[in-house]
């Protein structure tokens, strides 16, 4: 008689047995949270990203995953984010709690994360978080004192706003101003708030409002 072998799939098969795996261990929606890497809006009307943790300061991820907004998906998506204020940009770096459900693609051996929502709630409470970080080394440096000995003109007419053009801040601020009943002059100074372009666009912003000679400096 001969020997027993092992099984030997195809691969087919063994695809299959993996979509499976994940199906029967994750069946429904689940919520996940990191940081948004490589975000992508080709013509499609789709969104792509990957999601990673961990790799700071230049770092490769200690763990990363695909993740795809379908363009019949984005719109509810950007329902909700306009809907929390707009306050919250999906860009690289942010960080993110989405829901959605993992999808594997045989012919590419490739496992994705098809987003269908996302939390606004956990990205505002992180910016909160790191806003109060920033504001108590700037006070532990001198820094906030210095600034309140800063001279300010009389009347502070002429107004550089550095925040993200057209958002929800922007208008803000410049609709509170009109309302003021003063001749506020506000020029606007185009800077990412959010993600890790935010420090080279703020410097630069702040150095085109110095530029510009404006009284004073809103950044929102």
């Amino acid at each position: 008689m001969l020997p027993e072998v092992d099984p030997t799939f195809s691969v087919a098969e063994l695809c299959e047995a993996i979509r499976m795996a994940l199906a029967i261990t994750l069946p429904d929606e689940v919520w996940v949270r990191g940081e948004i890497r490589d975000l992508k809006r080709p013509k499609t009307g789709h969104v792509y990203f990957d999601l990673v943790e961990g790799g700071e300061f230049g770092r490769a991820a200690d763990a990363k995953l695909s993740v795809a907004l379908f363009a019949n998906h984005k719109f509810s998506v950007n329902g909700i984010l306009r809907r929390a204020g707009g306050g919250v940009r999906m860009t690289d770096g942010v960080e993110v709690r989405v829901r959605g459900s993992l999808q594997f693609h045989p012919p590419t051996s490739r496992i994705s994360f098809v987003m269908t929502a996302i939390d606004p709630t956990y990205t505002l409470g992180k910016l909160v978080a790191e806003r109060d970080q920033l504001l108590r080394r700037l006070a532990a440096d001198g820094l906030l004192e210095a600034q309140g000995r800063l001279p300010v003109a009389p009347a502070p007419l002429r107004v550089g706003l550095v925040t993200s053009h057209e958002s929800a801040a922007h208008h803000d601020v410049v609709a509170e101003l009109a309302r003021s009943g003063f001749a506020f002059e506000v020029l606007c100074f185009d800077s990412r708030v959010q993600g890790v372009d935010a420090a080279r666009t703020v410097v630069r912003a702040l150095q085109a409002a110095e530029r510009h000679a404006v009284d004073l400096v809103a950044l929102v």
